[in-house]
């Protein structure tokens, strides 16, 4: 295996991590590969040289660099000459990524069917007795959709290790009602 040298320059794609800042990510992703797609003058040059990321943006640099790894290898079983063309292993790698996000996103959310009706009770109840304190209803809604997450997981994403409403009592932040919790 030959080592190429380094260019000159390079051009870098760095991920943030945050969970549904990946499905954002995709979006950027598929704006900037079009947009250096078309100032590429070279067969042989890259969209990115490098590609980093953290949580959920490891994950989407895995997406990519598995796409262009799987194309890679398919172009090598089609043609007989090594010429290299990096750019035709990039093709699809943006549309392979937001595929990722709507197969995740696809599920049917219960919990966003009751949400907005509660929110609106909260809000309410903090209109009629201001005395109370309470906190927005925006929050409310929060407390509610993390409790519900850590409780049933998410569909293609996680499943929760442990039997909802018996949590661990390292995991009770949001099951203070449960026997467990300290």
């Amino acid at each position: 295996m030959s080592i190429s040298p380094v260019p000159e320059s390079q051009r870098a794609l760095v991920f943030q991590g945050g969970g549904s800042l990946g499905a954002y990510e995709a979006g950027v992703f598929h704006v900037l590969y079009h947009w250096i797609k078309k100032d590429v003058k070279e067969e042989t040059e890259n969209i990115f040289d490098i590609i980093a990321g953290t949580s959920i943006a490891a994950i989407n640099a895995s997406i990519i660099l598995s796409h262009i790894l799987e194309r890679k290898e398919e172009f090598k079983h089609k043609r007989k000459d090594d010429g290299e063309s990096n750019i035709k292993y990039w093709e699809g790698s943006p549309e392979k990524l937001i595929g990722f996000w709507r197969y995740v996103s696809s599920t049917f959310d219960y919990f966003s069917l009751w949400t907005p009706i509660l929110k609106y009770s909260w809000d309410n109840w903090r209109t009629f007795f201001p005395l109370l304190n309470l906190p927005s209803g925006e929050a409310f809604r929060r407390y509610l959709y993390t409790r519900s997450s850590l409780a049933f997981g998410g569909q293609y994403v996680f499943s929760p290790l442990f039997l909802f409403p018996f949590s661990t009592p390292i995991i009770n932040k949001f099951f203070d009602y449960t026997p467990l919790a300290s």
